[in-house]
């Protein structure tokens, strides 16, 4: 390539040429300056990549906000069945209680009553079983979801503090990127002046 200054040319071999002599020779760009261009590539390049683990983190945190929201469904879930249950419990502790109410009125229907009650009793105690039973799983339930939310909302913490920590080393870095680019542009008019 060559580039004409003047009456004069430079030719790609960095020689300055004029009517058909050389005259001299383009010195080489100095070393500080060479650095310098490498390390504000190094800087953009780490930005690129803190942009990328910022958005890394984003997608983190927006995956354990809908895990949070699935484990509070499952507590709702587990609400209601309990409450299913009680009401179930009431009504056939009701029941029980009509059974025997009859027995005491109608002797003639004892035996077929004894039997109801015998069956509504069984029912009743399964049902006490199956409510011990989940009134078990959703304690342990709730002990698991209660850590899990304690969990993730540490995590959430800790993604909070390293996207603040994040945002405060890309503002540093940009500063940096500025100072190194005037301080280039700098150098550049010197040595153009020069």
């Amino acid at each position: 390539m060559v580039k004409a200054v003047g009456r004069l040319f430079i030719n790609g071999d960095g020689l300055v040429v004029g009517d058909g002599l050389v005259v001299g020779h383009l010195a080489p760009p100095p070393p500080l300056l060479v650095l310098k261009r490498l390390t504000i590539t190094n800087l953009k390049e780490e930005i690129i990549n803190k942009v990328k683990d910022h958005d890394s983190i984003l997608e983190e945190r927006n995956g354990l906000s809908e895990k949070i929201k699935g484990l509070e469904v499952e507590i709702e879930t587990l609400r209601k069945q309990r409450s299913e249950l009680d009401e179930e419990l009431r009504t056939k502790t009701e029941n029980i209680v009509q059974m025997r109410d009859k027995i005491n009125e109608t002797s003639a229907e004892t035996v077929a009553l004894t039997e109801q009650i015998n069956n509504l009793q069984h029912e009743l105690d399964s049902l006490q079983v199956k409510k011990s039973e989940t009134e078990a799983e959703e304690k342990q339930e709730k002990s698991d979801l209660s850590n899990q939310i304690t969990d993730v909302k540490r995590a959430l913490v800790e993604q909070e503090t390293a996207y603040s920590t994040l945002g405060e080393e890309h503002k540093q870095i940009n500063q940096l990127l500025k100072e190194r680019e005037e301080t280039l542009n700098k150098l550049a008019e010197d040595h153009k002046e020069a």
